[in-house]
């Protein structure tokens, strides 16, 4: 089993985001980990905790999600787990036309695919499963 996480706003998890994690959490042989989670002190610490356990790290980078404290924390997180070959794949999927790569996303997220529709952001998530 391939344990995935995204991380993204809250106020992102629409029919995109929502339409994605149903297919993948569909097929048995990936498990998404903290998808429907209510954010509080004791779940973010939880998560940070547990993001050594994920294979496959996607954020889903919007404005929303460059200007959340807990998306920041899971990307410091993820960007230590990295460096330590902790986490396997790490995929950076952008939402929005207008977000300015150059500034506003890590420089450890290396990958980055614009994805006008949930089907191409699935295809990507799944190319990134089958390279481990």
């Amino acid at each position: 089993m391939i344990n995935i996480f995204f991380s993204h706003s809250k106020k992102d998890r629409h029919n995109y985001i929502n339409y994605v994690a149903n297919i993948i959490e569909s097929n048995p042989l990936y498990k998404l980990w903290y998808y429907n989670y209510k954010h509080t002190k004791d779940t973010m610490d939880q998560i940070l905790r547990n993001l050594c356990l994920i294979d496959v790290f996607v954020f889903f980078i919007s404005n929303n999600s460059l200007n959340s404290d807990f998306v920041q924390q899971e990307m410091q997180r993820a960007n230590e787990l990295c460096i330590g070959n902790k986490i396997k794949e790490l995929c950076g999927i952008i939402l929005e036309k207008n977000i300015d790569t150059r500034d506003n996303i890590p420089n450890f997220i290396t990958s980055l695919e614009f994805c006008e529709n949930p089907q191409q952001a699935v295809t990507i998530i799944i190319k990134y499963c089958n390279n481990i």
